[in-house]
């Protein structure tokens, strides 16, 4: 027997006769309770999610930026490198 059912004391009797089946009004606001404090707690699950992948988000940017920054360094290191080489080619190749 169906939990509806035992709340209606239908010991059997299912329903309404259209296949539906009886509630009280008290299991109903119970429900209705129950099922705003779910909603609740998922808005606040849903709320933290949305706070972290933004928080993530910013950090990401902020690791992009970094990222960006540190290439150009390279850049500009390997630029140098290359000069130094040609110079010391050149030193080496101009002493003989």
């Amino acid at each position: 027997e169906s939990l509806a059912a035992q709340a209606n004391g239908s010991n059997g009797d299912r329903g309404t006769g259209d296949g539906g089946v009886k509630i009280s009004a008290e299991a109903q606001t119970d429900f209705i309770g129950v099922e705003e404090g779910a909603d609740l707690a998922t808005n606040s699950i849903l709320q933290q999610l949305r706070e972290e992948v933004q928080r993530i988000g910013q950090r990401l940017d902020e690791e992009i930026a970094s990222r960006q920054g540190a290439e150009l360094k390279c850049q500009r290191l390997e630029e140098l490198v290359n000069g130094f080489q040609k110079r010391l080619n050149g030193l080496n190749n101009g002493g003989f």
